[in-house]
């Protein structure tokens, strides 16, 4: 069962199943503050960076902090980012606040994420290793020789060079 609340209306799921209901409470983001009614966000926290299910999100994307990481610690100019990601100038000056602001947070996320994203290449890796083996010994397809020869001596000669 998951519940998602979305202003007044809280959303139930029970495997693909939906039903909704009316939500007696609003559940508040953090930095908001209920003022009467209405809810008012505080101007000073970072409305672009939401954390998710994913981790650190930018908000309305599926894009999170650590692909923008990747980037940042590979030197990439932040114009070149946000064209790369499909983002907006708001959403990269947002994303580079938070990653400014919350540094030392950021970073340690990003070397778990790092670390559980080695972990599972190394388990499909040592999963696949046989098949990998068995491919790599097969006979080339019918026809495929004069092709393969052409792609062999490119290699040589891109080798060579």
């Amino acid at each position: 069962m998951r519940d998602l609340t979305f202003c007044f209306l809280t959303i139930r799921t029970f495997g693909g199943k939906i039903n909704s209901t009316l939500s007696p409470s609003i559940k508040l983001l953090k930095g908001a503050k209920k003022v009467g009614k209405t809810i008012e966000k505080d101007k000073t926290q970072n409305t672009t960076v939401v954390r998710t299910e994913r981790g650190l999100t930018i908000a309305g994307t599926r894009i999170t902090l650590y692909s923008v990481m990747d980037y940042v610690k590979a030197d990439w100019p932040t114009e070149l980012i946000k064209h790369w990601l499909n983002i907006t100038d708001e959403q990269i000056t947002g994303v580079v606040d938070y990653i400014d602001a919350h540094r030392e947070e950021v970073e340690a996320e990003y070397e778990i994420v790092l670390q559980q994203a080695e972990e599972i290449r190394q388990y499909w890796e040592e999963r696949n290793r046989e098949r990998f083996a068995q491919i790599a010994a097969m006979p080339p397809k019918p026809g495929q020789e004069e092709i393969r020869a052409k792609l062999r001596a490119h290699k040589a000669k891109w080798e060579q060079s």
